[in-house]
């Protein structure tokens, strides 16, 4: 790491004396910042959000005064305009504060030009996710950086360059001539701005002019005689501080309902399996045998399918009928989802989270349990895992095996170890990240108070034809069978191995299901042994390829929400709004649905759709889950059916704590030859377009698990790869990170929920936008699905290239990411081709019920 070097007032060397405090505009690259600043400097930023302390710089130097809690200043980008009050908040404060050195990063650099009375106004062309190089003056924030070197923009607005104030200096510009470095030419102040991002992952340089900025400010400081903030006892290596909702439960307060910590995981290898080539026993002729389904029988099953097997090894299917099965379903109240709407607050409380909790009853069905004293389902699952997991034991070998070792000490290939599967839905949105420093402040006012969210969009009701704020419907009136969560316990795992095609019986049991557990494992070992001596290929071949051809043949059954003028006008509005500086990128999403009869009838053959499915549109990270449980008081009972094709990972999380996720922006159809194949993926992976869409994410990915992870540690081992599934070419990239030693895997899930693929960038006003403009609730589509292992371990994807069957009908969420380069009828024709492998699945169903 580099670090800084900078002397005390009496001439001593000392590393890390100074401490910065990072002023947050909302953005969705405030901890890229930090994590640089903390990199280079060996000390933790302290951050703070704009309208903390009421937005009163005074109050906010009362609590933590100047010279004692920080010495520097870095203001962060964000949405919005330097004259907006609301989107400054202490920010303006900070400049005007005489004390302190300071450098402003993009809304920083145009709030230091906009307060010394330089004009700011929109650009000619916005600039965000763009790569371009900087010529510079080679001193002060440049000096030993080459000249010219390539910058990221993440712009809209630029300083005016006539009539500049004298004693602002520009000390760097682009090729177009726009202002991107200013200096305060002052003797008694030290601030410099500069209109470009320096912790972008492709941005040239950063660490030199961070360190730039901390090595003149230290001499600022000692010049000035001001006495250097005391080194902090938490060092840069522990990575961010956590925000009060990040902070781990203490397994002393877990819930009454929360799973008991007697469990033991016990693991057989079917031998047989290894013998076979990875066709002879399909996981689909698997699924069948031992998790059939049906009336009578366990009322939740779930099925997480690598059916493009290049890319993910392992499958695994289970379902509730386990004598320590467990059914965890979360509502948030459909008043309290949106961020855009009258009268929210970003202080407002967390909306109010409903979890209910069944336990399987003798007729297949469920019965609730006492209600939970938890806030969330992620406090729930995080507070359950980790009592779980404190005294679980682990054996492998027969069913009858008796030799045992601490759960702690897993080191099998396949990190589910039972567990937790289900899916987030896109309504959790508002109980993620919104509030993330943990600063002490003022009290937050209640979600009724009156007034608006920072520059809250107020024009959506013209673009999306409904109410901006009203509270919406799910996506469509199907969805009403669909909670906000659900999570499936399952003590009865099969794992498939795709690499070396084993296969794994999975029981976890107490003392007192032991013997069952034992019993159900025996004969599903013997179960799969026979289907491996029956080497047989899918009974099912046939039927689908029949279903391939009524397919070829069938229409498009699934109409859209908004018609296509529609999301033509609501494309319009979303790049109008990053000409006006309020977004980078918005990932726009529409429903198609069905809501007759047949479609409601479809709910019965869930699984024959989703079988269908994965042999038209293979995917790594593919999924079937279902669940039916009865109603409750006025609450419909839950009954839905989640056909998941996706190709994208949202968020793994090893047992060890490495953080992986592969965010996906750009897509291209494939070529009808190989020739036209290749063509179509080089334009992809040359496409500016593209790869602005690409990089915006995968800064934003950077920045949310930045949060949670240890300093350093954030990189980006593959930027823009092509990766090719059944009808598209994608640009994929692939960012990790190593969890700090205090944090959880939920709560990273909680840091980075929901994807930035399918919000944009920043995404705090970016969601304030879509729920402006966008006419329904997504749902379970834009949310995440997959599990949450004993280990400790979690791999969930993005929830996209998806049908929701319930018995009211069937709704498919379609939708891609809108920049300012975005061509309006090229995005409309991207949403209908990602949605044609599912039109196609669906349609020889409807044609017949």
């Amino acid at each position: 790491r580099c670090r800084a070097r900078w002397s005390r007032r009496d001439g001593s060397s000392a590393r890390g004396a100074m401490r910065a405090l990072l002023v947050d505009n909302y953005d969705s690259y405030t901890f890229n910042l930090y994590q640089l600043l903390a990199a280079v400097h060996g000390v933790e930023p302290l951050v703070v959000q704009n309208d903390d302390f009421d937005a009163d710089w005074d109050k906010l130097c009362a609590a933590l005064a100047p010279g004692e809690a920080f010495d520097v200043v870095v203001i962060s980008p964000g949405p919005g305009a330097p004259h907006v009050a609301s989107d400054v908040g202490l920010s303006a404060g900070a400049i005007a504060d005489p004390r302190l050195p300071l450098l402003g990063v993009c809304l920083g650099h145009q709030l230091l030009a906009h307060a010394n009375e330089a004009q700011v106004k929109r650009a000619p062309q916005p600039m965000h996710g763009r790569i371009t190089p900087v010529t510079h003056s080679a001193t002060g924030l440049f000096a030993g950086i080459p000249s010219p070197f390539n910058v990221v923009r993440y712009h809209s607005l630029v300083v005016e360059d006539q009539d500049l104030p004298r004693h602002l200096t520009v000390t760097a510009r682009a090729e177009c001539g726009s202002i991107m470095g200013l200096a305060l030419d002052a003797p008694d102040r030290l601030l410099w701005g500069v209109q470009f991002h320096p912790e972008s992952i492709c941005t040239e340089h950063g660490v030199i002019l961070l360190r730039n900025f901390l090595d003149a400010s230290a001499k600022f400081l000692n010049r000035s005689g001001r006495a250097l903030a005391p080194v902090p006892a938490t060092r840069a290596s522990r990575g961010p501080k956590r925000s009060q909702a990040w902070t781990p439960v203490p397994e002393a307060t877990a819930p009454s309902g929360s799973i008991s910590s007697a469990f033991h995981v016990h693991v057989s290898p079917v031998i047989a399996f290894a013998q076979q080539s990875p066709s002879d026993v399909p996981s689909e002729d698997i699924f069948h045998e031992l998790f059939p389904g049906g009336p009578g029988r366990a009322s939740a099953r779930f099925w997480l399918d690598s059916s493009s097997r290049e890319r993910a090894r392992f499958s695994y299917m289970g379902d509730a009928s386990g004598p320590l099965a467990k059914l965890v379903e979360a509502f948030v109240d459909p008043r309290q989802r949106a961020f855009s709407r009258p009268g929210f607050k970003i202080h407002a409380a967390a909306p109010n989270c409903e979890l209910r909790v069944s336990v399987p009853d003798d007729v297949g069905g469920w019965k609730p349990r006492p209600a939970e004293a938890v806030h969330d389902v992620f406090e729930f699952l995080e507070t359950s895992l980790a009592t779980a997991r404190s005294n679980a034991t682990m054996s492998i070998g027969s069913p009858a095996s008796t030799k045992s070792r601490s759960l702690q000490d897993w080191d099998l290939s396949f990190p589910f170890a039972g567990g937790f599967v289900g899916y987030f839905g896109y309504g959790l949105r508002r109980l993620c990240g919104v509030k993330s420093t943990g600063v002490a402040s003022a009290a937050a006012p209640s979600d009724s108070d009156g007034g608006c969210c920072a520059g809250e969009p107020q024009s959506g009701e013209a673009a999306s034809g409904h109410a901006s704020g009203a509270a919406k419907t799910q996506a469509c009136a199907a969805d009403a069978y669909v909670p906000d969560a659900t999570f499936l316990f399952s003590d009865r795992v099969i794992v498939c191995d795709h690499d070396t095609h084993e296969c794994f019986v999975l029981t976890i049991s107490t003392p007192d299901t032991a013997a069952v557990q034992r019993t159900w494992a025996e004969q599903a070992v013997a179960k799969l042994e026979l289907l491996a001596k029956q080497a047989c290929t899918s009974r099912r071949d046939d039927a689908l390829e029949s279903m391939e051809a009524r397919s070829k043949r069938a229409g498009e059954p699934l109409a859209p929400s908004s018609s296509d003028c529609e999301y033509l006008a609501m494309i319009s509005h979303c790049i109008e709004q990053m000409y006006a500086g309020e977004t980078y990128e918005v990932c726009l999403t529409k429903q198609l649905s069905s809501g007759d009869a047949r479609a409601g009838e479809l709910r019965k053959k869930a699984l024959q759709v989703y079988e269908h499915l994965r042999s038209l549109n293979p995917a790594p990270y593919a999924a079937f889950f279902e669940a039916r449980c009865s109603s409750e008081g006025q609450r419909r009972g839950s009954d839905f059916a989640i056909c998941c094709s996706s190709p994208e990972r949202f968020l793994r999380v090893s047992s060890s704590g490495l953080v992986e996720s592969k965010p996906i922006k750009g897509t291209i159809r494939r070529g009808a030859n190989p020739v036209e194949d290749a063509a179509l993926a080089h334009e992809l992976q040359t496409s500016e377009k593209d790869r602005a869409e690409n990089l915006m994410v995968v800064d934003l990915v950077r920045n949310d698990i930045g949060r949670v992870c240890e300093v350093g540690s954030v990189h980006v081992p593959e930027l823009f790869r092509i990766e090719s599934f059944a009808s598209v070419h994608q640009l994929v990239t692939t960012v990790r990170g190593q969890l700090g030693a205090d944090r959880s895997a939920i709560q990273a899930v909680r840091a980075a929920f929901p994807g930035g693929s399918m919000t944009g960038a920043p995404k705090l006003r970016t969601m304030q936008i879509i729920d402006a403009v966008e006419k329904d609730e997504r749902g379970v589509y834009s949310g995440s699905l997959g599990f949450c292992s004993l280990t400790g371990a979690v791999d969930l994807n993005i929830v996209i290239r998806t049908a929701i069957l319930t018995p009211a009908g069937v709704s498919v969420g379609t939708g891609g990411a809108i920049v300012v380069l975005s061509d309006p009828q090229a995005e409309l024709d991207e949403t209908k081709l990602k949605a044609a492998k599912l039109q196609h699945a669906l349609a020889p169903f409807l044609s017949e019920v």
